[in-house]
């Protein structure tokens, strides 16, 4: 509730800074790979990184960024892991 109160009120700063800061910095760890062996066909996080598409690709699983409202639509297939 914070984080969507602060975009309505600053718009993507927020988001902006937090990518800046976070976003293609660091490797995936241990548990990212232990987590990401289950098997999920859909995960969901704030993702402020790209750890787990990092780990997902070394794990030869196809990734299907979910960002926007219209990209829902896209995770009904199968043989992919929608993010």
């Amino acid at each position: 509730d914070v984080a969507q109160w602060h975009r309505e009120r600053f718009g993507d700063r927020l988001a902006d800074e937090l990518r800046d800061t976070f976003g293609g910095k660091g490797k995936p760890t241990l548990a990212h790979y232990l987590l990401l062996a289950m098997r999920f066909r859909h995960v969901v996080t704030t993702n402020y990184d790209n750890l787990l598409e990092q780990a997902l690709e070394a794990l030869k699983r196809r990734v299907v960024p979910v960002v926007r409202q219209q990209d829902v639509a896209r995770t009904g297939g199968p043989g992919a892991v929608y993010v």
